[in-house]
Parts: C-alpha cells; structure tokens; sequence
C-alpha cells in the first residue's frame, strides 16, 4: 500500500489558534513546527492554517470529519488555491471560449498570484490577499 501526502488548509480564527495546535497534536500527532500559518489581508482574525497529511491512496477520506474546516489546497510558489478555485479563474479569464475550454490547456501566470488564495464561495471566484506568518 502507498501513501501520498496532501495539502490541506483549516481557517480559524485567532481566539482558536491554541486550541488548533493542540488538536492537531494531540490528535493527528502533526506538531506545530508541521503547520504554517498565513493571514487574510482583508479579514486578520482569520488565519489560514496549512499542514501536510499522509493518506493511503487507496483509502476516501472525509476531510471535514478528521479536520475542523478543512480544504484540500495547492500550492505554486506562495499562491495557494482549490482546484475549483483555479477552474473558476480559467473560466472567468476565458470567458469567450466557454464550452470549448480545455482547461489543461490553459497557462496561468502564477506571478500574478503570489500571496494570494484562490477558491470559490458558492459559484463566485474569491481571490485573498495573503501574508505568510510563520
């Protein structure tokens, strides 16, 4: 069996951060030194907590039953995003080819994104200026 790891992102707000830390600790044994902490530029108490977690690749995991808020997240450079966040920013940049979008196809110009999050909210595009803590 192998396993893969996976970068995932839990949003907590800044009265919770203690708690945070020793969840992961004492439930996922992920120490502190294993999670980075970012900032909403627009939103501060609300922080963006990414860690790495292993997973079997055979196994489904429900994220949100193992993490408080949980996104599966990617990163390029200091950009992080979901991938419906990065469909939904294809779609939005290409809006003449709709329908024949490939998405592979398409190149994204990650300097434009750096310090940023990208995701959805509901069916709208949400990009976040972010600050890297620690």
């Amino acid at each position: 069996m192998s396993t893969r790891n996976i970068l995932l992102a839990s949003f907590i707000e800044t009265d919770r951060l203690e708690w945070f830390y020793g969840f992961m600790e004492g439930r996922h044994y992920i120490k502190r030194k294993g999670i980075f902490k970012y900032r909403q530029i627009a939103e501060p108490d609300l922080n963006i907590m990414t860690f790495r977690f292993s997973i079997d690749t055979d196994d489904r995991v429900n994220f949100n039953a193992l993490f408080p808020n949980a996104l599966l997240i990617h990163k390029k450079g200091d950009a992080l995003y979901t991938i419906n966040g990065l469909n939904k920013l294809i779609e939005s940049d290409n809006s003449e080819m709709a329908g024949n979008l490939v998405y592979s196809d398409v190149i994204i110009d990650w300097s434009e994104y750096q310090n940023r999050m990208i995701m959805v909210d509901g069916d709208n595009l949400v990009i976040n200026e972010i600050e890297r803590i620690f």
